[in-house]
C-alpha cells in the first residue's frame, strides 16, 4: 500500500466498508426468519414460511437485527458474543453516521487521507468475523435446499 493514499484509493476503501456492512445486514434479514430463538423448537410466530420476507423487506436496523440474531445464538458465553455484535454495529455506526465528524474527513492533506482510510479499514476488519460466520451459515442453509428431501445427516 502507498505511502500516500490518494483519493480513489479512500472512496475504495468507504466502498469497501459500505459494502461489507451491508452485505452485513443482507445476511442477517435471509438468515433470521429460519433461526429458532433460543430455548424453542419452533420459529418465531411472525416468521413461519409465509412470513419469509419480513425482514427482507424491511427498514430493520443492524442493531435490531443483531439483537435478534443474538436471541438466537447458543453458546457458552453469550455475553461476550452479545458484547461482539453490538461492537460491529458502533463501528457500522462509526462509518455511517461519524465518520464526516472526524477531524480528518476533509482528507486535504496526505495526513488526513492516511488517518481517513485507516478508520475505516479498522471499522471493516473488525466486523470482518461476524461477516465470515453469517457467510458461512448462509452458504450451509443454501446447500440444504439441494440435498433429498429424506436426507437427515450424520
Amino acid at each position: 500500500m502507498p505511502d500516500d493514499i490518494g483519493p480513489n484509493d479512500l472512496l475504495l476503501e468507504l466502498g469497501r466498508t459500505l459494502y461489507f456492512f451491508q452485505s452485513i445486514e443482507a445476511r442477517l434479514k435471509l438468515l433470521l426468519p429460519y433461526l429458532v430463538p433460543r430455548g424453542t423448537k419452533a420459529p418465531a410466530p411472525e416468521e413461519v414460511w409465509r412470513d419469509r420476507r419480513k425482514y427482507l423487506d424491511s427498514k430493520e436496523m443492524l442493531g435490531n437485527l443483531v439483537r435478534l440474531f443474538a436471541e438466537r445464538v447458543s453458546g457458552d458465553d453469550l455475553d461476550w458474543f452479545e458484547a461482539e455484535l453490538q461492537q460491529v454495529v458502533q463501528c457500522r455506526n462509526d462509518v455511517v453516521h461519524n465518520f464526516v465528524l472526524q477531524s480528518f474527513a476533509s482528507c486535504r492533506t496526505p495526513e488526513d487521507r492516511r488517518r481517513a482510510f485507516d478508520y475505516l479499514r479498522s471499522r471493516r476488519f473488525r466486523a470482518q468475523p461476524l461477516f465470515e460466520l453469517l457467510d458461512s451459515l448462509l452458504q450451509g442453509f443454501l446447500v440444504s435446499f439441494r440435498l433429498p428431501r429424506d436426507f437427515e445427516g450424520e
